[in-house]
């Protein structure tokens, strides 16, 4: 009777009449019934197996599943349901470099817990990680995902040298962890770029070359001034001197220009020579009863220096409260009831009735001026002289040179 030979799987393979030996569906002679030198085929197929057809040339007629020792590249191979012989790598873990690798090994170093490959020559073991050993603790740049206050997940990348954050990088923008995102030495919210940890006593500081900087000492650097030119370059926003401001040379260089001036100049003191000045009167400071607006007629008296003056033809009169002087005094007494007074020089003046340029004007009471008829003016009771024309009977404000007569 014939033996019909079929697969692990149940399909059937082939079938071997009785005396008779195949070689062509297998890597092994199978033999039929009543075979002549059975025992001779039987014995070499035990052999193969147990070598796992140890060649350099893979066994033909191989079966899916098939086991053969490549002599060759010293590595063990399984055939597949694809026609090819796929290479089984070996795994080890020890403290030291298994011997005769074959590429594609891999061994898990049991000393520093870090997995390694077999590249073969020249590249020989290498490194599948984790990049640092167990004796450096985590060490690099880590990948992680930090919760705000807000609970908005940000993803960072997190620098560890043996076990400890030194900084964390974010494209976001300024974010606070919450407390179960929070990491040591990380006080303040995480900036866009790279945050350093604040690790007392030691603070963490990028050295080396910086090709430009955003600010230095927590001031922006738009707010420094550069030495190397002979000119100031140009700056947006304030300088802040924590020292004297001087010159290398005598009268020789200026602060601003006819084109690009400086709104204000404030000091305490001033040491020099105006030349001009953006207003025409001289002013000062006085305390003075009520709060007055500028171009009232005013008069020394009252509860405090001065006060408006309240009757017509009134040689009493003392000045005009200033709109804007051009020469300031006593200015350290600023307030509202502190008017600064016009003294002399061209000053807007409260006025009622028609006036013309030229007219001299005297004191028309509730602190207003008017035009003075040749009979009412007195060497005492002159304000000063309109500059210009009041074309109308009610009150406004008339320019005048004022000059006062003590």
């Amino acid at each position: 009777m014939a033996y019909n030979i079929t697969l692990t799987n149940g399909d059937s393979l082939v079938t071997i009449a009785d005396g008779t030996a195949d070689v062509n569906y297998t890597s092994l002679t199978l033999v039929g019934k009543n075979f002549a030198g059975y025992g001779q085929f039987f014995n070499q197929n035990l052999v193969g197996l147990l070598e796992n057809f140890s060649n350099s040339a893979p066994p033909v007629n191989a079966l899916v599943g098939q086991l053969w020792f490549d002599a060759g590249n010293r590595q063990m191979k399984v055939y597949t349901d694809s026609g090819t012989w796929k290479t089984i790598s070996a795994a080890t873990a020890s403290r030291s470099a298994p011997p005769n690798p074959a590429i594609g090994d891999q061994w898990f170093d049991t000393f520093r817990e870090q997995l390694y490959i077999w590249a073969g020559a020249p590249s020989n073991w290498k490194l599948i990680g984790p990049q640092y050993s167990l004796q450096q603790g985590i060490t690099g740049s880590v990948p992680d995902t930090i919760t705000d206050i807000n609970s908005i997940s940000h993803v960072v990348i997190k620098f560890y040298v043996n076990d400890i954050v030194t900084g964390i990088w974010s494209k976001d923008a300024a974010f606070t962890p919450n407390a179960e995102s929070s990491v040591a030495g990380f006080t303040g919210p995480i900036l866009p770029g790279l945050t350093l940890a604040n690790l007392n006593p030691l603070v963490q500081t990028i050295h080396g070359t910086a090709d430009n900087a955003l600010a230095l000492g927590g001031h922006p650097a738009a707010s420094y001034v550069r030495n190397d030119t002979l000119n100031i370059q140009t700056i947006i926003g304030p300088i802040e001197l924590g020292s004297d401001l001087t010159a290398s040379d005598d009268a020789m260089h200026d602060i601003g220009s006819a084109e690009y001036r400086f709104a204000n100049l404030h000091a305490v003191t001033f040491h020099g020579t105006a030349t001009s000045a953006l207003y025409a009167d001289l002013a000062e400071r006085f305390a003075a009863d009520a709060e007055y607006t500028p171009g009232t007629v005013v008069s020394l008296g009252g509860l405090h220096e001065v006060t408006m003056v309240v009757n017509e033809l009134s040689e009493d009169v003392f000045g005009v409260v200033s709109t804007n002087p051009a020469y300031l005094m006593n200015n350290t007494h600023d307030s509202a009831t502190n008017p600064a007074i016009a003294l002399a020089g061209r000053v807007p003046v409260r006025a009622v009735g028609l006036i013309q340029k030229g007219d001299r004007l005297v004191s028309a009471g509730n602190g207003m001026a008017r035009k003075g008829t040749r009979n009412e003016i007195t060497p005492w009771n002159v304000i000063g002289r309109a500059l210009a024309d009041k074309m109308d009977l009610g009150v406004g404000m008339v320019e005048a040179i004022v000059k006062i007569n003590s």
